[in-house]
């Protein structure tokens, strides 16, 4: 496990990543990027609702359409 910790505007921010599952975590503590924050991990509004908008501005329910609508295309990973 990899876990990174940075401060900017006493809002401290941590990602926790997991090698083996591919797996990352962020988390953020703090009132200065409250609600002014957007994009794949939400909004960091405190309202975990609305983490699931799309980069179209509209809301989904499904992890799978949700994971789809960030999909950069045309992109390859080696």
């Amino acid at each position: 496990m990899v876990i990174l910790h940075f401060t900017s505007k006493n809002t401290t921010f941590t990602l926790e990543w997991t090698l083996g599952k591919h797996q990352l975590d962020v988390s953020a503590t703090g009132s200065d990027y409250n609600g002014k924050l957007c994009g794949l991990m939400g909004n960091s509004d405190g309202n975990p609702g609305n983490d699931f908008q799309k980069p179209d501005g509209s809301y989904v329910k499904d992890v799978i359409e949700f994971g789809e609508s960030w999909k950069v295309n045309d992109k390859v990973c080696n």
